[in-house]
């Protein structure tokens, strides 16, 4: 199954996830942001990759949509 990721407000711009993760998150200048396919989910063998960057996020800004 495929998810959805959301920053939230509090994230920092630590930059954490863009650099252990650069083909799901992004740093635009104003905001971090979720690099996703047509549907808004990522695929699928990058689920664990996310779940260490959940767990690296200083601020728990990472999250699964629900």
């Amino acid at each position: 199954m495929r998810r959805r990721v959301k920053i939230s407000e509090e994230c920092i711009m630590c930059n954490l996830c863009c650099e252990e993760l650069p083909e799901v998150f992004e740093n635009t200048g104003d905001k971090i942001v979720v690099l996703s396919g047509d549907d808004d989910c990522i695929d699928e063998s990058l689920e664990g990759e996310v779940l260490i960057c959940m767990g690296l996020c200083p601020v728990a800004a990472i999250q699964w949509e629900d």
